[in-house]
């Protein structure tokens, strides 16, 4: 019951039994607090069921890094047994990729992606190195380049983003960026207090052809081209270079309507026609924070999408809103004790064996983690004549030496003969 029909009902029953207007008032106090009553009962049940899913989809994300690590020991122990070990050390996955890449930071996992069309994904979560993952299954990474780096600082989606002042990321032009010929969308965050005027994010512009996406004056902005000269068109009043984190996307719709459509914050701005004759591609390899001509832009950039489609609103504010997971893992190296149980403290150092913990969290969520042991378990096997330098070998083995490992447990003396090594029997 609204709480307009609530108040007519008890308007009319005044009227016919003659109530006064303090049994009205009482009567309208407690249904407005049985209503309230309701709203209350309602906001946690509602809470708590997302609290839960939070907690499932959460542990099926942990689960599954952890068996992907498990399966990139298997492809080669060495994969895992070279990391460096430490809560200090963490990694991800870039699971996209075949085969598998390990990356250092922390991986964000969105809830509910807009995945179709999805040519170009870069997340800047490695934060380190110069190579830039692409997370769309396309393999288009990127390299970070210029006469200043960019660098890696803290981000506003995911543990990184890169800040830029003179270099940028670039990309291979890849027969995924060619097939954005009819229509496309960028959509990234950016965070800046520049005023500088064509500061494009992302383009590929050239001889006249392709397009670039950034601001102008604070402005989101776009130029295209037409075989022989360009266009640069703001879109909307607002401006964005207030030193905040703002996502801006850009909707380049060129089926029958040639035209852009800007948003910011998932909030669509303004629309502008597009010219008539606006070829969309170019030879030229697209690159973010430094395109092709213009200003370099100044500033942070995190989270770049490119689609080979034109987004709707509704799968901007998707994208917008959406929530993410953290999720990364960190080795351990495993002791041994006499018996050859794993121990907690002392013992002889296992090269052949490292503990996994894959650490997990969501917005508002508490920090979780789950741990699996991983046995190195290949039949790589090599012949080795010289064991003269006795115990001390403390990884696996890559190459022949002339040591072996102290966790072996092998009694040996400096005298020359033979060695010879006896499994138990089953």
């Amino acid at each position: 019951m609204s709480f307009y029909k609530f108040f007519s009902f008890l308007y009319k029953n005044s009227s016919r039994n003659g109530q006064t207007i303090a049994e009205i008032l009482i009567g309208m106090t407690i249904g407005i607090g049985l209503i309230m009553m309701g709203v209350s009962l309602i906001v946690p049940s509602m809470n708590i069921n997302k609290q839960v899913t939070n907690v499932q989809r959460g542990a099926t994300l942990a689960k599954e890094l952890l068996d992907n690590v498990r399966v990139f020991s298997e492809s080669n122990w060495y994969n895992i047994s070279s990391l460096a070990t430490g809560t200090a050390n963490t990694y991800y996955l870039n699971s996209l990729q075949s085969p598998f890449t390990v990356a250092t930071g922390t991986e964000i996992v969105s809830v509910n992606p807009v995945t179709t069309g999805l040519v170009g994904w870069w997340k800047f979560d490695e934060g380190t190195g110069t190579v830039a993952f692409d997370s769309s299954g396309n393999n288009n990474n990127g390299t970070l380049t210029g006469t200043t780096i960019p660098t890696w600082i803290p981000g506003i989606v995911g543990s990184n983003a890169l800040s830029f002042n003179g270099g940028g990321v670039s990309l291979s032009n890849s027969n995924s960026f060619n097939s954005m010929t009819s229509s496309f969308t960028i959509t990234h965050w950016i965070k800046t207090t520049s005023s500088n005027s064509q500061m494009y994010t992302v383009g590929n512009a050239g001889g006249g052809n392709g397009y670039r996406f950034g601001l102008t004056g604070g402005k989101i902005a776009f130029l295209v081209g037409n075989s022989s000269s360009y266009t640069e068109t703001t879109c909307g009043s607002k401006t964005v270079n207030d030193g905040n984190w703002h996502m801006i996307s850009g909707v380049f719709s060129l089926s029958g309507t040639n035209q852009f459509n800007c948003y910011i914050d998932g909030v669509l701005q303004a629309s502008v026609g597009l010219p008539s004759n606006y070829i969309g591609m170019s030879t030229i390899a697209p690159g973010i924070g430094q395109p092709p001509c213009c200003q370099l832009f100044v500033g942070s950039i995190d989270d770049v999408r490119i689609y080979n489609r034109a987004l709707s609103s509704a799968e901007i504010n998707q994208i917008y809103t959406s929530g993410s997971f953290t999720r990364y893992f960190y080795v351990s190296d495993v002791y041994r004790d006499g018996g050859g149980y794993i121990t907690t403290s002392g013992g002889t150092y296992d090269p052949s064996t490292k503990l996994i913990t894959v650490v997990y969290s969501w917005r508002g969520g508490p920090v979780n983690q789950i741990s699996m042991y991983l046995t190195r378990n290949e039949n790589n096997i090599y012949s080795q004549t010289d064991w003269s330098q006795g115990p001390g070998a403390l990884s696996s083995a890559t190459s022949v030496a002339s040591q072996f490992a102290t966790s072996s447990n092998i009694n040996y003396t400096s005298t020359n003969g033979s060695i010879s090594v006896s499994l138990p029997t089953p």
